[in-house]
């Protein structure tokens, strides 16, 4: 056999399970891949779609798209670079710091979910040298959408002390209407070098699956937390006093008077409003 018909033996073959790089809106779970231009897309319905993606595409800088409005995990991307953590005062060891972080988290959670089980708990870490970054999450609960995600994170940022509450290092990814996330096992991408960096490894549990690390996973049955800590503010509406509008309609009558008798005698006005 040459390695051509080899080779197209592999091709005309049926793949084990499916999944598309294109057109992918359709699909239940969606996928980018950063370490490809222009950015490339996958989809897939299934478990074992989303695993033959990244059997597919091993190494590679793999990103789980989440949109919509169905319901997620609660999810905290903390990033510290190294020489903004020297810089703290009180000092902070690195497993002091992140200690901190996954007490707010899990504190949170029992405030909107009394019944949650610690044990749920999930943490992944990038960190190297340079950096301390981890992902923490829980396979324990569920929000009902996107926004109050946004907001549970915000309610753990408040209970970190005030040098670690800074945007840049509590990203809240969800405070838009869609985010992505880097999946177990893939590494960053540098744009710069083209050098695959930092692959994000499970810390609790150490033998998590890639679901148990995913945001919106298939086949996650855990409850959905409706909590009014989660209610979305409503917007406030200025509200305008009209007690003294009869008052305020009489001397529009007055001044209107006189205006008439003024022009009557050719005295011309130059009237400027201002509007704020």
């Amino acid at each position: 056999m040459t390695e051509q018909s080899s080779l197209s033996e592999f091709f005309d073959a049926p793949v084990p399970y499916e999944f598309k790089s294109a057109g992918v809106g359709e699909y239940r779970y969606k996928i980018w891949d950063d370490s490809v231009t222009p950015r490339h897309f996958l989809g897939a319905d299934h478990e074992d779609g989303i695993e033959a993606i990244l059997l597919e595409r091993e190494g590679h800088s793999l990103h789980e798209f989440i949109s919509g409005d169905e319901p997620l995990r609660p999810i905290v991307d903390f990033d510290l670079p190294q020489e903004v953590l020297d810089t703290i005062e009180p000092k902070l060891t690195r497993k002091e710091i992140g200690d901190l972080l996954y007490h707010a988290f899990i504190k949170t959670c029992h405030e909107v979910f009394p019944e949650w089980n610690h044990k749920t708990l999930t943490i992944a870490s990038s960190s190297d040298a340079k950096k301390m970054s981890l992902h923490i999450s829980t396979t324990g609960m569920r929000l009902p959408n996107i926004a109050r995600v946004a907001i549970f994170t915000e309610l753990v940022r408040k209970k970190l002390p005030v040098a670690l509450q800074a945007n840049s290092i509590i990203d809240n990814i969800a405070n838009k209407s869609s985010f992505s996330l880097r999946m177990l096992g893939s590494p960053k991408y540098n744009e710069k070098t083209g050098e695959h960096v930092c692959v994000k490894k499970a810390i609790h549990p150490k033998d998590g699956s890639i679901f148990d690390f995913m945001i919106r996973p298939p086949n996650d049955e855990s409850e959905v937390v409706k909590s009014s800590l989660l209610d979305i503010p409503e917007p406030k509406v200025q509200r305008f006093d009209d007690t003294n509008s009869e008052t305020t309609v009489a001397e529009f009558e007055l001044v209107k008077d006189c205006f008439k008798k003024l022009t009557s005698k050719g005295i011309v006005f130059h009237i400027h409003l201002k509007f704020s």
